[in-house]
Parts: C-alpha cells; sequence; structure tokens
C-alpha cells in the first residue's frame, strides 16, 4: 500500500543538518561554477529564511530550474521526516 507524502512543510531540518549542494545564484541556475555543497551545521543556507520550525521558507522554489535540483525532487516525492520534526519541536 502506498502513501501519499506532503511537500515541504518548512520544518527547516533538510536546510539545517545536512550536507547540501545549492545554487549560489538562483538567477544563473545550473551552470559550471555556480553550485557549491555546504555543511548546514557550520554554513547557514544563505537561501533559507526564516528562524524556526514551521516558518522556514526557501529563497528558490519559485525559479523554474528548482524542479529538477536535489530539494526539489525532494519536495516532489513528500516529505516524510517534516512532520516528525514539527511534532517533536513544538512539544519543547
Amino acid at each position: 500500500m502506498s502513501t501519499r507524502r506532503k511537500p515541504c512543510v518548512r520544518c527547516g531540518y533538510c536546510c539545517t543538518n545536512y550536507l547540501v549542494s545549492i545554487i549560489i545564484d538562483p538567477e544563473i541556475g545550473y551552470a559550471e561554477g555556480n553550485i557549491k555543497s555546504i555543511n548546514t551545521l557550520e554554513e547557514n543556507c544563505p537561501h533559507l529564511e526564516g528562524d524556526k520550525p514551521g516558518e522556514y521558507s526557501c529563497k528558490v522554489h519559485h525559479f523554474d530550474w528548482f524542479e529538477d535540483s536535489p530539494c526539489g525532487r525532494f519536495n516532489a516525492d513528500g516529505c516524510l521526516l517534516g512532520d516528525y520534526i514539527l511534532e517533536k519541536s513544538l512539544k519543547r
């Protein structure tokens, strides 16, 4: 039985706890020299806005190239982790 997962619920976990690859200049999109990997435990993603789970947002979701990005592909499949993270963080 397949369960349909929800899209990003803005928990921020992926953008604050993983090694992620980002587009440096969103106006350029995918281009050689415009992709960078960052460890979000050591460096904040420059595209992440907000400061608490459930209120995060990303400055690049509206660009045409986003759907083909790792984040866009994950978001298209739905987020299994987000509800759990939000539930735990709201109980604190």
